[in-house]
């Protein structure tokens, strides 16, 4: 994503702001609507400018449990293929 923020001649800094205004603004709406608890978007807000910086650099980990049940070694793995999800690629 700074990739192309650069070939757009768009500042990496920028779409880092535009990405945490925005995820910030969805949080409050959910707080608003009372599906999130202001200490919970607190906490999510915590580490926020980390993730998104991560994740505009390329630089985002992968959940430790990510894969879930479709993980080879997870008790629950019973062979088949996650779900896939309409435009995802086979």
């Amino acid at each position: 994503m700074a990739q192309i923020a650069k070939d757009q001649n768009k500042s990496v800094d920028g779409l880092v702001a535009a990405l945490k205004n925005d995820a910030k603004q969805k949080l409050d709406d959910v707080v608003a609507a009372g599906r999130l608890t202001k200490a919970q978007e607190e906490r999510i807000l915590s580490d926020l400018d980390q993730r998104i910086t991560d994740l505009v650099n390329g630089k985002l980990m992968r959940p430790p449990n990510a894969g879930g049940l479709f993980r080879a070694g997870h008790p629950r793995f019973d062979g088949r293929r996650p779900p896939s999800f309409p435009g995802a690629s086979a």
